[in-house]
């Protein structure tokens, strides 16, 4: 069988600083049968003069291509380019700041080998920053939902670019996912289980800006392949008649996600129904009410609105609470999106009559003893801060009536992988009058070791002190 001819594209801007490395470990593959097509995105830096200083031979031998388009076009075009001039039948790409290990382009040729009817393969990944790998077995469904194919280890036959075109141009971000959805409705991709690329994941951006960036990327998507947004809005409420109005619309406000809503009204004796049936004749179909005749708690109203909706992604808001940013289910679910390994992610709430928002000098990841250094134990102020994952939302039906049930969901989610933060402040809430023993005393059952014990040691020499005194 003749050998397997690799095309490999690497887009690049103003990457002086880490192409070496990239090209590096393209040319150090152990399967020697590639070019490697370098399309420099207009760089303003060092990168153009690196490249022709560095790899003078290897461009003059042509195993290097390097092509400087005249104006900044992005990435997606870039890549374009270097589809348009690819030799090879099959392609693959390396991103200016990954390498790739010296066996990746070997390990496809061995499986393509065995496999000649595939016109389509993905690998794994490792993280640089902690070794995390990232690649699954191919799934439709799953791939629907989140990308676990980055462009990196995406290779696939010219075929299938001459056929069904190459990067969308439409993209912001994320054309790696929207590539790997158009190409594997047609033809079934081949896993490779082995960690072919070392991925470069620190990020010194925002973190706002981070995750609206990524936010924007899920939502082009969404749009693209007609995915219905995950997120299910649940509402609870109990004589709130004088706020309800507000909190509903900050959901029905919000952009770019068509959140389901769901309200569940506890036995309201104060006109609170009829403000909700006032405001679903005015958007219609977009607001679903539950009733019930006396009040059953919001344990029980958070299993019943659960049950009731379909969202993977589960928005909590407590009236008269309300969401201050429009973008805010947008954020949140896509920062869930892109962290798997996140059962919850937290906004900041501003709490009336208090100076500082809680939560927003949360790490972006939250652990047990991030929680416990916030000066309430609990930076949920309400229930309303929070956007958690459907696998993880039956604890609901477990919280505390009074004080403290963000502490106890907080606690009791961090047993299941951390906590993200956005660290922007989303969310109002009127609601106080709550102190740190309050949150302890609540999230003590839902603890994990060793957070059980630091909290009993708390609360015990609180205790003591009093008796003391």
């Amino acid at each position: 069988m003749e050998e397997i001819f690799f095309s490999v594209v690497m887009a690049t801007y103003n990457r002086a600083g880490l192409i070496a490395r990239a090209i590096d470990a393209v040319l150090a593959q152990h399967h020697r049968a590639f070019e490697l097509i370098i399309v420099d995105d207009a760089s303003t830096d060092e990168t153009g003069a690196l490249i022709a200083s560095r790899y003078a031979a290897e461009i003059e031998e042509g195993r290097i291509s390097y092509v400087r388009l005249p104006q900044n076009r992005r990435a997606p075009a870039a890549r374009n380019v270097g589809l348009a001039i690819a030799r090879g039948p099959w392609i693959a790409y390396a991103d200016s700041d990954n390498a790739m290990r010296p066996g990746c382009l070997a390990a496809y040729a061995r499986a393509l080998k065995a496999a000649p009817e595939a016109r389509f393969a993905y690998a794994k990944i490792a993280h640089m920053s902690d070794g995390r790998e990232m690649g699954r077995p191919f799934d439709r469904a799953a791939l629907l939902k989140r990308n676990y194919i980055d462009m990196g280890v995406i290779v696939h036959h010219r075929d299938l670019y001459l056929d069904y075109g190459g990067i969308d141009m439409r993209q912001s971000i994320y054309d790696d996912w929207e590539l790997a959805l158009r190409y594997s409705a047609v033809t079934e991709p081949l896993f490779i289980d082995e960690v072919v690329l070392d991925y470069d994941d620190f990020d010194d951006r925002p973190r706002v800006s981070r995750v609206a960036h990524s936010a924007r990327g899920v939502g082009d998507i969404r749009r693209s392949f007609g995915i219905g947004h995950p997120v299910a809005t649940l509402v609870y409420c109990r004589n709130a008649v004088d706020g309800i109005r507000e909190t509903l619309l900050s959901v029905l406000r919000q952009i770019e996600v068509a959140s389901e809503i769901v309200v569940y009204d506890d036995g309201s004796t104060d006109g609170t129904v009829e403000a909700i049936e006032a405001l679903a004749e005015q958007y219609p179909f977009r607001i679903e009410l539950m009733r019930a005749e006396a009040p059953v708690g919001r344990a029980a109203a958070f299993a019943a609105l659960l049950a009731r909706c379909k969202g993977e992604h589960i928005a909590l808001l407590e009236a008269p609470d309300r969401w201050t940013d429009n973008r805010r289910l947008e954020l949140l679910s896509a920062y869930l999106t892109v962290h798997p390994d996140c059962p919850m992610v937290l906004d900041g709430v501003q709490v009336a009559g208090e100076e500082c928002p809680r939560g927003a000098g949360l790490p972006e990841k939250v652990t047990g003893q991030a929680l416990l250094d916030d000066p309430w134990a609990a930076p949920l102020a309400t229930l309303s801060g929070a956007v958690l994952r459907r696998s993880v939302a039956g604890v609901l039906a477990e919280l505390p009536e009074g004080p403290g049930a963000g502490a106890a969901l907080a606690f009791a989610l961090e047993r299941e992988g951390p906590l993200g933060s956005l660290g922007s402040v989303l969310t109002e809430t009127g609601r106080a009058g709550d102190d740190r023993a309050s949150h302890l005393v609540a999230a003590l059952p839902f603890a994990g070791a060793p957070w059980r014990a630091m909290i009993e040691d708390e609360l015990g020499a609180g205790e003591a002190l009093r008796s003391s005194a």
